[in-house]
């Protein structure tokens, strides 16, 4: 189940302080939305994410870290909803199992929402992207390591594509076709 927040929900301090921090990297505009989510399964957490529209009409979306340490980004030309949703399925694996790290390809569960998700996802650099370029790959906040990745779509092909020939293949086979980044 997703809900979508009617108004702004409470911020822990550290949620407050990456929201604050990201204001400073990103031209985020004046309007930035919440959403609440909750993933189908046996845990009843819920995970935070906030979006903006981008001036191209596309909408950046990001986690705001409940479970871990990690913000996650996401850039959609669809729909915000389904975008946090695969970044909440991110958070929650790290919930589950540890750290995830920039490079690292990532298979999402198949039915753990009412989206239908992606078959897995890539971790890149933030400064992947030109609106995130200003992002570091990590960055103290108060007093924790706060770590950023972006989070890149990966079809069954690409991500057999990168096993069976490597990361730096797989980036090269990108640029080459013009690689879409966004989630949805």
């Amino acid at each position: 189940m997703v809900l979508k927040s009617q108004q702004t929900p409470t911020l822990s301090r550290k949620q407050g302080a990456v929201l604050s921090f990201l204001f400073e990297k990103i031209v985020l505009g004046d309007k930035v939305s919440t959403l609440d989510l909750g993933l189908k399964g046996n845990f009843s957490g819920r995970f935070l994410a906030a979006y903006a529209n981008l001036p191209d009409s596309r909408t950046i979306v990001f986690t705001l870290p409940t479970y871990n340490s990690g913000v996650f980004f996401g850039v959609c030309a669809t729909d915000p909803v389904k975008t946090a949703t695969i970044l909440a399925n991110l958070e929650d694996y790290e919930r589950e199992g540890g750290v995830v790290r920039i490079g690292e390809a990532i298979r999402l569960p198949d039915a753990t929402s009412e989206y239908s998700v992606t078959h897995s996802i890539l971790l890149l650099r933030t400064a992947t992207l030109p609106e995130t370029k200003k992002v570091p790959d990590h960055a103290t906040i108060g007093e924790e390591q706060i770590r950023f990745a972006l989070a890149v779509p990966l079809s069954a092909h690409e991500y057999e594509y990168r096993r069976s020939h490597g990361h730096d293949a797989l980036m090269d086979k990108f640029e080459r076709d013009g690689k879409d980044l966004s989630l949805s």
